[in-house]
């Protein structure tokens, strides 16, 4: 009988957790008190920040970050530290699946050396390895774990048939890689091919801009064509995107390839959040009044997260400037906002501003009427919106893209 240890219970363990506890007895690990205070308990889930529960489990999927270093380096300390954990609690016939990005070799190489050192177990004969790259799409409503195609990989045949029974139970779609490597490869390519693109769209709205014309009156042209491939510019932020292009940057260099594109991407994408705070600063400096308001302070719409925020980076630009910098971001719980000095603001409180600046837009702020009366200056207030969402307020004059 299988019973699943899930370890983290961020976006990715917890929609995974959720879901297979429908199906089979799952405890999920999170060392994070504050997680398990804040979400209820699914009633046939287990939560705890007890690791000691774990040693029930025969299967155990870990969904950790796989953040960068201050230089760019991939930095793997959590994904070391849940394969530590997991090791402890092993025994012969398991399986460990890893949904954390990595790059090729991770999963067998390190991670599968370190278990039999610390196990004493020998891989595909005592224990068993699988990589099944995690595809969650935070605020996305049309794309959720149930319906988004999962790429499985498995060290050996019999390992791969549990680990396919298992994710049959998640999705309706399961792609079988024909190796660990392969799979974790196949993650790079996906947000890397996502980063480049942005960044494209990034230094063409640069260029619009110069120009004086609307980039989002070209792409909506351009896409008339049939095989345009629609993106828009904007932030590249989060834990994976941007941070995966640094794994891949990593990989090429090993085998002595200078990744040119995505290096350029890279300094593209970071470029645009300067381009926008110097754009915001550009305009407001000319204005008496420098209290201004930030819509949005989390990296992508109708999320709570800040991780790697590009919003957070331009406010914080905005307030070494010297400005009164308001925060309204709705979905943003208070001990996160706490935790990033991040002092949010109700909507009541955004008055006398000189300038509104759409840079994450949620759905909520579809209730909330951004009427004239919030500007100090009717005559001076701005708008500035770098994503094109900001529709009720088209009719100010000084609206800035």
């Amino acid at each position: 009988m299988l019973k699943i240890g899930v370890i983290g219970y961020g976006y990715v363990g917890k929609a995974l957790a959720d879901r297979l506890s429908n199906f089979y007895d799952v405890i999920c690990y999170e060392k994070d008190e504050r997680k398990i205070v804040f979400f209820k308990d699914n009633p046939k889930l287990y939560l705890t920040n007890e690791s000691d529960s774990l040693v029930e489990c025969n299967i155990f999927i870990i969904t950790v970050q796989t953040p960068i270093d201050d230089k760019g380096n991939p930095d793997l300390k959590f994904i070391i530290e849940s394969t530590e954990l997991v090791a402890k609690y092993l025994s012969k016939g398991n399986i460990i699946v890893y949904e954390s990005t990595v790059y090729p070799g991770v999963t067998e190489t390190i991670c599968g050396k370190l278990i039999e050192k610390n196990t004493g177990l020998e891989l595909n004969k005592d224990f068993y390895l699988g990589y099944s790259p995690e595809r969650i799409s935070p605020g996305d409503k049309n794309h959720s774990i149930t319906n988004i195609a999962k790429i499985i990989s498995a060290s050996n045949s019999s390992a791969l048939e549990i680990i396919k029974e298992i994710y049959s139970k998640v999705t309706q779609e399961i792609f079988v890689a024909n190796s660990i490597m392969e799979a974790e490869a196949a993650k790079l390519l996906e947000n890397l091919q996502r980063d480049v693109n942005i960044a494209l769209m990034n230094e063409y709205l640069s260029v619009m801009q110069k120009i004086g014309i609307s980039i989002r009156n070209v792409i909506d042209a351009a896409n008339s064509k049939w095989n345009f491939n629609y993106y828009l510019p904007g932030f590249v932020g989060g834990h994976c995107i941007g941070i995966d292009t640094h794994y891949y940057i990593k990989v090429a260099q090993d085998v002595g390839i200078k990744p040119q594109i995505a290096k350029i991407s890279r300094m593209i994408n970071e470029e645009a959040i300067l381009n926008i705070s110097n754009l915001i600063i550009e305009h407001v400096d000319k204005l008496k009044n420098k209290r201004v308001c930030v819509l949005g302070i989390t990296y992508k719409d109708n999320i709570d997260d800040l991780r790697n925020s590009a919003s957070l980076k331009v406010m914080n630009k905005l307030k070494n400037q010297g400005y009164e910098v308001l925060v309204f971001d709705p979905l943003l719980r208070k001990d996160i906002a706490n935790d990033a000095n991040i002092d949010l603001c109700s909507f009541e409180e955004i008055d006398n501003i000189s300038a509104l600046v759409c840079l994450v837009y949620h759905d909520v702020f579809d209730e909330f009427e951004f009427d004239s009366t919030i500007f100090e200056n009717q005559d001076e207030a701005m708008v500035i919106d770098p994503n094109c969402k900001l529709i009720k307020l088209r009719n100010y004059n000084k609206f800035i893209i």
